[in-house]
Parts: structure tokens; sequence; C-alpha cells
């Protein structure tokens, strides 16, 4: 179980980084944010939000862990399946903090 959970994490955490920092994909999430944001002159609240979900790692990791949970469920028996979905997105956190710039 325990290992289960830490790839979980780790997995988590490497997708999550992927989304958000790596240089890949850097063009299509600057255009995906100017989709998101639109017109600064007409912001609606539910824009921020968005945004918040997709450029937060917490948030994002909350999401991505579901998924890998899931994904990992239909292929093996992942024993109490929402506790290790949060679990894994904590383990990943644990593992963003270390990994990445602790200042953030």
């Amino acid at each position: 179980m325990i290992e289960l959970l830490v790839l979980i994490s780790l997995v988590v955490w490497r997708i999550v980084r992927f989304l958000l920092r790596d240089s890949l994909i850097e063009h299509q999430r600057d255009w995906l944010y100017g989709k998101i944001v639109g017109d600064m002159t007409h912001q609606a609240p539910w824009r921020d939000k968005v945004y918040e979900l997709l450029d937060c790692p917490y948030c994002l990791s909350i999401w991505i862990s579901a998924a890998t949970v899931a994904v990992a469920d239909r292929y093996t028996t992942v024993p109490l399946p929402v506790y290790v979905w949060l679990a894994g997105s904590a383990g990943s956190m644990i593992v963003w903090r270390i990994v990445e710039d602790p200042e953030e």
C-alpha cells in the first residue's frame, strides 16, 4: 500500500510539474492562460478561479491525483481510493516543496 501511495505521489508531482513549469508546453500554457483571463477590462470572477485552479500546484494536484488514482484502480486494486486520492495529492506537494523553489 505504501509503495502505491509513493508511486502515485511521484506520478502526480511529475504531471503537475510538467503542466505548470516545463518549457516544452510553455506556448500552449500561455495561450490557454490568455484565453482564460481574456479581456482584463471585463474580468469575470469565475475566470480568476479557473486560472487559479490551473496555475496553483496545490489545486491542480487534487484533480491530477484523482485521475491518477482512477487509472491505477483500473489496472490494480487501490484500497480506499478516496484516501489514496487525497494522500497522493498531499504526497506530491511534499515532493514539490523539496524539489521546487522553497520560496514559493
